[in-house]
């Protein structure tokens, strides 16, 4: 993966996870946490989904893993 699109990714997976924190805790630090989880979700998905039966390209791997990582990061907080 290119530099740019590494960039990329990992600004999409915070900016879904910080949405996501904002929806779900709606409260403290909540989407500080949830924008870390998304970021790294969003790098280690796009690695794992893109040797697997289940990918969909670069940029909706990133989307999905991200949505994943922080909504599970979100559900975590909130109990």
């Amino acid at each position: 993966m290119d530099p740019n699109s590494m960039l990329f990714v990992v600004f999409m997976g915070t900016v879904l996870g910080m949405v996501l924190g904002f929806l779900v805790t709606g409260e403290g630090y909540g989407w500080l946490f949830n924008a870390v989880a998304g970021g790294f979700g969003a790098i280690v998905g796009t690695q794992y989904l893109a040797h697997s039966g289940f990918d969909l390209g670069q940029i909706a791997n990133a989307g999905v893993s991200a949505c994943l990582t922080s909504g599970l990061t979100a559900l975590l907080l909130k109990t």
